[in-house]
């Protein structure tokens, strides 16, 4: 595997003119990797939990996939969220901007209330909650302070906020439900952080979504390789295959821009039939001969991401590295490769996206299409009728 790992790290695979000099690079802002992980909190006993608490059970705007329950301390008061004040319509939940469906709130404490508020927005795009999380945090200015993932659809996190003149430490749940974000927060004045944080994270766990819609953000097309592979992909990217004339060697290209005269992400796929005596090593050299950016070299290695992929096949590894700008003002670039082997192919599968550190949303949206193609990167597909692919 070294000797493999090592070949990959000058690989690159076609001539590509894509890139524009940046005029607003997003940089982040946070470290990712230095945030915490979530604290281990000593729960109080479940059974004294579930005395000192109420069982909230509510169906917001009669939509049953945000539907929820959760235990919250018997004195606090009702829901005080109303419709009027929520970005939820007859016409559905706000693409844009976090709709509050419901708040609920303490007695005063030493002049001082914590209280929990449930929001939702409709997504349009795939993005993990975890991505989804670190965007909105960056976007609106906050500090965080410690992550804990559970799943791709839902993470827990802390953060500080300030309100007017009270500093907030706030707990967080975020729930990818379908196509919807749902975020529960516990907020409580820093002053009564210590004597309120067991509670915070006891009332944060019991929040649950009572119905879990198990459909993606996007609908999916399924493209094939004639009848010799297959793979899916959201809608939002745009096809382009390329006129098959031998299943020897086969390609296609998906790519999507938001910005008129960028590129925002582009994915290539390049499959070999091991028929012409070829090997994972030969197609690496083979590829990098043929590669150019206007512009771009290749950078430092960043690292090698645990992906998921299809049970055809039999070896797959991914690798990121950055892409090093030649000229002032561009864009900072990574790249991502995959190389795939199945029992009658290799597939080298890359992505070209914005960075991490540049256009954060932009790089989590791509990184979410690349692995859901790497995942569903398949030799066989049942349902599909092959014939129409070469109609």
């Amino acid at each position: 595997m070294k000797c493999f790992k090592n070949s990959l790290l000058s690989f690159l695979l076609v001539p590509l003119v894509l890139l524009v000099p940046a005029t607003a690079a997003y940089a982040i802002g946070i470290d990712l990797d230095k945030i915490k992980p979530l604290s281990v909190v000593e729960y109080l006993p479940q059974k004294e939990f579930e005395t000192n608490t109420k069982l909230i059970e509510e169906t917001p705007f009669d939509d049953m996939f945000l539907s929820y329950q959760i235990r919250l301390p018997k004195e606090w008061g009702d829901n005080t969220q109303t419709s009027s004040e929520s970005q939820i319509t007859n016409q559905g939940i706000s693409q844009r901007v976090l709709g509050p469906i419901a708040r609920y709130t303490s007695p005063p404490n030493q002049h001082l209330r914590s209280f929990l508020t449930i929001e939702t927005q409709q997504l349009t795009y795939e993005i993990g909650a975890r991505n989804w999380f670190i965007n909105y945090i960056v976007s609106n200015g906050l500090a965080l302070e410690q992550v804990g993932v559970e799943s791709r659809k839902q993470v827990e996190a802390i953060y500080v906020e300030v309100q007017g003149d009270t500093t907030y430490i706030v707990r967080v749940k975020v729930i990818l439900n379908g196509p919807r974000m749902v975020v529960v927060r516990y907020y409580i004045p820093q002053e009564l952080y210590n004597e309120e944080r067991v509670q915070q994270a006891q009332v944060i766990k019991s929040f649950e979504l009572t119905n879990r819609e198990e459909t993606g953000v996007e609908k999916l097309e399924i493209y094939g390789f004639l009848d010799q592979s297959y793979f899916d992909y959201p809608v939002s990217w745009i096809l382009s295959p390329s006129t098959i004339r031998s299943i020897d060697r086969m390609k296609s290209m998906l790519y999507h821009s938001t910005v008129k005269g960028r590129l925002d992400g582009q994915i290539n796929l390049y499959l070999t039939n091991k028929l012409i005596n070829t090997t994972r090593s030969k197609e690496i050299a083979y590829y990098k001969e043929k590669f150019q950016i206007e512009n771009y070299k290749l950078g430092a290695y960043v690292e090698s991401p645990k992906m998921e992929y299809h049970n055809d096949m039999d070896f797959g590894v991914t690798e990121v590295y950055k892409m090093e700008s030649q000229a002032a003002n561009m864009f900072g670039y990574e790249f991502w490769i995959s190389v795939l082997e199945g029992e009658e192919y290799i597939y080298i599968i890359t992505l070209l996206t914005p960075a991490r550190d540049e256009e954060f949303n932009i790089w989590a949206r791509n990184v979410e299409a690349y692995k859901l193609i790497l995942k569903g990167m398949r030799r066989h597909d049942d349902s599909v009728d092959y014939y129409r692919f070469i109609q």
